[in-house]
This record gives C-alpha cells, structure tokens and sequence, in this order.
C-alpha cells in the first residue's frame, strides 16, 4: 500500500511539472502572438508609408512636369516674340528704304533678299544695311547702285574709323561735287584707307579735309584721289578740316587768278616753284596738284636759301594767319604732299586697299560671331514674317475697339465706374496670372 501510495506522489509532482510547463509554453504563445501583431502592423504602417511617398512622388512628377510644361511654354512665347520683333524691326527699316528709293514693290523685296544674304557676309546688321541704303537714296544715288554703294560703306565702317552712315553721307556728297562716277566708290574707298594706313592721320580726318576741298579742287582740275591726298597731306601735319579747307581754297584761287590774269604774282608763284612764268602756268593748267606741290616745296627751301617764306607771302597778299599757317606747315614737311599723290594715284589704279583691310577684319572671331549671329536673325525674321501679319490685324482690331469705346464713353459718362472697374479688374487679373506664372 505504502509503494503505491509513493508512485501516487509522485505521478502528482510530474503532473505539476507539467501544468507549470503548459502554462509557460502558453504565455510564450501569448507574446508570439503580440510579436506577430506588432510585426503585422509595423508591416502594415510600411506599407502604408510607401504608398504615402510614392503619392507624393507622383504629386512631384505632376508638379515638376507642369513647370516643365510652363518652362518650355515660357521659351515659346519668348521665342515667339523674338521672330516677331526682329520681322517688325527689318519691316521698319525697309520701310525707310521705299521712303527714300524708288524702288518697286517687286525690287524692294529683292533688295531685302540681298540685304539679308550680304549680313551673312560682313558683320553688320540688316538694320544697318538698310538704314545705309536708306542714306544712299536720300543721297541720290541710283537704284541701281545702291546695293554696290552700301557694301562699300559698310566695307569702310568696318575697316575705318568712318562709321558707315558717316562715310555715305560724306562720300556721297563729295561724289555729287567732282561729278565721280558710281563705280569708282570702291576706288575712292581704297584711297581712304591707304592713305590712312600710311601717313600720320585718321581717315575720318581725311575724308572730312577731302570734302572741303572738293570744289575748289575740281575746278582747278584735280582728279579725286590727288584732293585725298592732299587732304591727307594737310591733316598730316595737324591742319584742322574748317581752317586749312579754308586756306587752301584761297591758295588756290590766288593761284587760279595769277593765271588767269598774268599779273605779277605769276611770276612770283613760277620763282618760287622753280618754273619760269610759262611753265608754271602751263603745268597749273594740265597738272594742278604738281604746280602746287612745286609751290610749297619751294617755300620751304626759301630759308635755306636766306630768304623769308613769311614776307615772300606777304608780298603775294597770302598773309592770312590761317594761309600763311597752313602753307608754311606743308612747306616744313618736304616730299609729304608728293608722297601722298603718289600713294593715292597707287591705291586709285589697284582698287585693292579697301577689300583687303576689309577681309582681315572678316577674318576675326568676333566678326565670325557677328555674322552667324546675322544668319541666326534672318531666321528669326523668316519665321516672323508668317506672324506679323496677324499681329497686325490684331493690333488694327484692337486699334478700332478702342476708339470704339472711347467715342462711346465720351457719349455716355455714366459707364466710367462700370468701365473703371473692368480695366481693373483685368488689370488684377492679368497681374494674378503673371504672378503665378512667374511663380
């Protein structure tokens, strides 16, 4: 009784140990089980946090397209206004060439063609280009020189101190008082800028001294390059255009006198220049510009010789301050009035000075650069050109709106508050709009 009363106790102690192990196999269930719920909901606010960003990552593709969208909206607009204006700014500008020209319709858009095509090749801007042929016209000068004439100013604006506008208005008029021939611009161009590139003066000095110059030298027989070269000659030696135009022209009309007349101051001019009366009024006659490089050579031998050139010329009545001044600096600088005839008469027959200063200023990047930039705007006014004739009909719609409704409220002031309110209220609209757009 008593063994089986001991297996009993302990079949007890093992049944306790096994109700002590169930109960903490379930507790170890009971904390798997809030493990795997914490697990599942952690999984859950992932996911939920994922599907939260990837809402926002669609929100900034929405947004960042959209900028894109005004972006490239903004660079359409831009590059529409640009077409536009650079059309309306070549319309202008050969509206000033109709104004001055005779050209026909049909010629006027030749002459934008060719005007367009010669700005791909010198580096000066359509607008430019028609404003100088727009002077040409003024100018007189022939239709059908007006493209020649306006290359070779421009040639000159380019390679010179001249502006282009400048050296046509200039140009031009000296061409009008020796009675030049059109096709000898370019010559005339070349002797303007050897003798600039040679001698101690600007060509801007010379074509000015050149201009007034001009009469007095064609009547006395001078051809263009030898009034060049003595203007160069003249601003060589530092003689101001006003002053020393003025003296030469009186020199030149006493000398004209002391031929015509045979007077004593023939002989002193023949004396002087190492001529007897004869020849001096014999090469005056055939060869102006050697009589009077003869004339101021022997000025300025007289001091070596012992005698004044300052009372010789007081003696001929040349004692004008500005005269005397001028004719004594020329007599001082022996062999510069021949050299400049000389380089001049070079230049005339060569016709070449002008393109080759030219070409080397076309040769730059910068000039490369101002021609691509050119080509670039002849695009942008192609593409202008099928716009501004909407923009036109536009502005004309809007032109006749609003006499419309000016002359309605000068009728009917009762509707300027209402009025006042709409241009307001559009004002603040259209200011809304740029705000946000500019945002």
């Amino acid at each position: 009784c008593n063994n089986w009363q001991q297996q009993l106790n302990n079949a007890q102690v093992e049944l306790n140990k096994l109700d002590s192990e169930i109960e903490q196999n379930t507790k170890y269930l009971d904390e798997a089980k809030l493990s795997a719920d914490g697990c599942a909901q952690s999984i859950d606010e992932w996911g939920n946090k994922i599907e939260t960003s990837k809402n926002r990552a669609d929100d900034l593709k929405d947004a960042l397209t959209a900028a894109g969208l005004i972006a490239a909206l903004k660079e359409v607009a831009e590059g529409f206004k640009e077409c536009a204006d650079s059309s309306i700014e070549f319309e202008s500008a050969m509206a000033g060439v109709a104004k001055t020209t005779d050209l026909s319709e049909v010629e006027l858009q030749g002459m934008a063609s060719e005007i367009k095509r010669l700005s791909t090749e010198i580096p000066v801007t359509t607008t430019e280009l028609a404003g100088i042929v727009e002077s040409a016209g003024q100018l007189g000068i022939a239709k059908e020189d007006l493209l020649s004439f306006a290359t070779v100013m421009a040639n000159l604006g380019v390679s010179t101190n001249l502006t282009a506008e400048a050296a046509a208005t200039m140009l031009a008029r000296f061409a009008n008082v020796t009675g030049m021939a059109p096709a000898n611009y370019e010559r005339l161009g070349s002797v303007i800028v050897d003798l600039g590139n040679h001698f101690a003066t600007t060509e801007s000095e010379i074509v000015t001294m050149g201009q007034r110059l001009a009469a007095t030298g064609k009547l006395a027989g001078m051809t263009e390059p030898e009034i060049m070269a003595l203007a160069a000659a003249m601003s060589s030696v530092g003689i101001e255009a006003e002053a020393g135009g003025t003296a030469m022209t009186q020199t030149m009309t006493a000398i004209e006198k002391a031929v015509s007349s045979g007077s004593d101051n023939l002989t002193k001019f023949a004396e002087i220049s190492g001529m007897s009366a004869e020849q001096f009024s014999e090469t005056w006659k055939n060869d102006p510009i050697v009589a009077i490089q003869a004339f101021i050579e022997g000025l300025g031998e007289l001091d070596a010789k012992g005698e004044s050139a300052t009372l010789m010329l007081d003696e001929m009545g040349l004692s004008g301050v500005r005269q005397g001044n001028m004719l004594k600096s020329l007599a001082t600088a022996s062999g510069l009035l021949s050299s400049a005839v000389g380089t001049a008469n070079k230049a005339w027959e060569q016709n070449t000075a002008l393109m080759k200063e030219a070409s080397t200023r076309y040769e730059t990047t910068e000039s490369k650069v101002t021609m691509a930039k050119n080509s670039f705007n002849n695009l942008k006014i192609a593409i202008g050109d099928h716009f501004t004739p909407a923009i036109g009909k536009a502005a004309d719609g809007i032109n006749k709106a609003n006499t419309a409704m000016a002359t309605f409220v000068e009728r009917d002031k009762v509707v300027i508050p209402i009025l006042t309110g709409v241009v307001a209220g559009f004002g603040a609209l259209a200011a809304a709009v740029a705000g946000y757009t500019a945002a």
